[in-house]
């Protein structure tokens, strides 16, 4: 169960990015292409979401090295 998830914007300048659940071939978004700006966070997760074995987190911003990422999960609940 994922419980909570920050996406913050390390560099100086706006970025994009794209979180996803993704398992096998199958991709679901929780965010597309959301701008971020230099500095600023959001919060991506405001509640739960239920995760299944095989399910992973992809996370992809519009430029390398420019987010941190703080993803917080509920095991074996």
């Amino acid at each position: 169960i994922i419980v909570g998830c920050m996406v913050c914007n390390i560099l100086t300048t706006s970025i994009t990015v794209t979180v996803a659940i993704r398992n096998g071939a199958t991709s679901t978004n929780l965010t597309k292409d959301i701008s971020i700006p230099a500095g600023d966070a959001i919060e991506v997760v405001q509640g739960k979401i239920v995760m299944v074995a095989g399910d992973e987190i992809a996370i992809t911003a519009s430029t390398a090295s420019a987010c941190d990422v703080v993803l917080s999960v509920l095991k074996n609940a």
